[in-house]
């Protein structure tokens, strides 16, 4: 008799629109939403389909927190955005990198832009895609073409669902079934409140 494996959770839509422009091999994306965690969850969720069955790292940089994986400290010299984009460029295996903040850098360097604009060349084919999350659209004009802009939707009922039974562990599947559609057009901060 053969075990049973269980079927992969289902996957959101935001998870499969980005899992849908990394494979499409785009390796720069610019995403405005201003639920900075909820981008990093999401890109988690991708990083375990985008080449099945081998998770894809999610590496997150901020301009506080330097470059690091969930759990692990930051790399040496990845605190500021020449190092963190350093560090992209030096990575020798596939990785999603999560830069956070990255609006401000951009604006305020044509080291940095430059810098992107090299990364944008090195990271084609090779399986390394970036992804910029930001509140604001800050796009300098030398990096619109290379750079894919998305806007984060709020979150749709396989994300509302994740989320509740997150925050209500003990609540049945049934009354989390009925919860989920009143908070569609929410952000998880906004459902959480609500």
């Amino acid at each position: 008799m053969q075990p049973i494996t269980p079927s992969p959770a289902p996957e959101s839509r935001a998870a499969k629109i980005l899992r849908e422009v990394f494979e499409s091999g785009r390796p720069l994306t610019y995403v405005r939403t201003s639920e900075e965690i909820r981008a990093g969850r999401v890109l988690r969720e991708v990083g375990l389909r985008l080449f099945a069955p081998t998770p894809v790292p999610v590496w997150t940089w901020s301009l506080t927190g330097g470059m690091h994986r969930e759990g692990h400290a930051a790399e040496p010299g990845t605190h500021d955005a020449r190092g963190a984009l350093d560090f992209i460029a030096a990575h020798p295996d596939a990785a999603i990198f999560h830069l956070m903040d990255f609006h401000e850098p951009l604006r305020e360097s044509a080291d940095i832009r430059r810098r992107l604009r090299d990364i944008y060349q090195s990271c084609q084919g090779r399986r390394k895609f970036v992804v910029i999350t930001s509140p604001v659209r800050a796009i300098p004009e030398e990096l619109e073409r290379s750079l894919l802009f998305l806007e984060l939707r709020p979150p749709d009922l396989i994300e509302l669902l994740a989320f509740l039974r997150e925050e209500s562990r003990d609540t049945s599947d049934a009354v989390l079934h009925q919860l989920a559609p009143a908070l569609l057009g929410l952000t998880l901060d906004e459902a959480r409140y609500a």
